[in-house]
């Protein structure tokens, strides 16, 4: 299965070329959200992001809020609004959690991904956040760490082959590793990640 991953595209419509390429050879989409600059040109932004004809799955970032964010996606009929949501997807489990940004912890988020343990039945899973986990190279700026602490303990616990998160552009590209779970910033123009069959 080939993922195409990306996020804070924020309307760009060099970002959004690179994207349209990119996903002609990914099996699926996920956006780990601010594909918007505080909602403008929300509708249309939607709409070209549909017109890739792929499935998507999308959370919300910072720049768009949970309600407008699920209702653009029901508009829509390749993107899938995963906030607060799991789905599985050839043998993977695919659970995000959007919004936010700028908490150092996270209730509802780590009431969210904790209930999953049971729910998982050792299937691999994906983690799909917009905050970067803290104390790693996704959440670093001048040599501060300003990542949210829940996304680093969630994937601690439920140990994730991946977890993808954006949020600052200083990081866009960068990867790293909590334990054996990778971690990416995919940025505004899109990465690729082959997973094999399970």
């Amino acid at each position: 299965m080939k993922l195409l991953v990306f996020g804070d595209t924020h309307g760009s419509s060099k970002a959004m070329k690179s994207i349209r390429e990119k996903a002609k050879n990914a099996d699926l989409l996920l956006c780990i959200g601010d594909v918007t600059v505080f909602e403008q040109n929300f509708r249309s932004i939607m709409k070209q992001l549909d017109k890739l004809g792929k499935k998507m799955l999308m959370i919300h970032g910072n720049h768009e809020g949970e309600s407008s964010m699920r209702k653009q996606c029901e508009m829509t009929k390749n993107v899938k609004f995963l906030h607060e949501r799991m789905v599985e997807e050839e043998g993977y489990v695919i659970a995000g959690f959007g919004g936010g940004g700028f908490s150092l912890t996270d209730s509802e988020m780590k009431s969210f991904f904790l209930s999953l343990k049971k729910k998982i039945d050792d299937k691999p899973l994906i983690i799909m956040t917009h905050a970067p986990p803290y104390k790693t190279t996704l959440d670093d700026v001048h040599g501060s760490s300003c990542g949210c602490k829940t996304v680093r303990q969630v994937t601690e616990k439920l140990k994730p082959i991946y977890t993808f998160a954006g949020h600052l552009h200083e990081n866009f590209g960068k990867r790293d590793q909590i334990g054996k779970s990778k971690l990416l910033n995919p940025g505004p123009f899109g990465m690729i990640i082959t997973f094999p069959k399970v």
